[in-house]
């Protein structure tokens, strides 16, 4: 009997419990419904304006935003110059009429964008004569890199500045006034652009100066790159079996001294 009387105790609590558990939903519900949070949703759920810590956790937008700076992607040189790689939005609004042929580009910091080496339909680097080459570069909208040594600077036609070459080789780590001979491996590390540690050489759109060993250069001579050691030489612009192409494109930005 007593034992009947304890099940019986056991079952109409748990009747009692589960009618009030049913009125406690429903009231939340209907404050639900109305726009009240329940309690425990209130708890310690206290709003804060969006921090650099936490904004892409409570404003993904300004989360983003912040970020942005760094998705810009840069390759720095072991001197410290910074390259940064422009868009191909970018490169179309500045003028290149093909991004196939201008290949993968990096900026440098005077706002020259460099392009990779040109290749022929089998994909291969292509050998071109000094007039195929400047023809190749208007063509996508780009031109050849201007290659007088720093001597130079200021004279005849020449800016007082220092030409394409001669910047990038003194990104790469090699001194002023080594043009004509080959930097040593502890100054010049071609690296940022893409096949630079190749033995390549590229046509540059000028003569590497107005005389060489006191004597004047014949008219139909060019400077070229070699961008594998910083060296820059003349070179007859009729020949087509050596040198290789890759264009710039500017900016416009005021060039300014390495």
């Amino acid at each position: 009997m007593g034992m009947m009387m304890r099940n019986s105790i056991l079952v109409i609590g748990f009747i009692l419990s589960c009618v009030s558990l049913g009125k406690t939903q429903n009231h939340l519900s209907g404050d639900a419904g109305r726009g009240t949070l329940a309690p425990s949703q209130t708890t310690g759920a206290r709003r804060t304006a969006p921090s650099p810590k936490n904004a892409d956790i409570n404003d993904p937008v300004a989360g983003i935003a912040a970020k942005i700076p760094s998705l810009v992607p840069t390759r720095t040189t072991r001197n410290g110059t910074k390259f940064t790689q422009p868009t191909s939005e970018d490169l179309t609004a500045l003028g290149i009429t093909d991004l196939i042929k201008f290949g993968e580009a990096w900026e440098d910091p005077t706002g020259v964008i460099w392009g990779d080496v040109a290749r022929g339909k089998d994909g291969f680097p292509k050998t071109m004569s000094h007039a195929a080459a400047s023809a190749y570069c208007a063509g996508i909208g780009a031109r050849l890199p201007t290659g007088y040594v720093d001597s130079q600077n200021g004279k005849g036609k020449n800016p007082k500045t220092d030409s394409d070459f001669v910047r990038l080789r003194k990104y790469m780590g090699a001194k002023r006034g080594t043009e004509f001979r080959k930097p040593e491996a502890k100054d010049y590390n071609p690296e940022i652009l893409p096949n630079l540690a190749v033995e390549y050489r590229y046509w540059g759109a000028d003569q590497p100066s107005d005389t060489y060993n006191g004597q004047p250069w014949d008219s139909e001579v060019r400077s070229i790159f070699n961008g594998s050691n910083g060296r820059i030489m003349p070179y007859d612009t009729e020949r087509d079996d050596f040198v290789m192409v890759r264009c710039v494109k500017s900016r416009n930005k005021p060039a300014k001294d390495a």
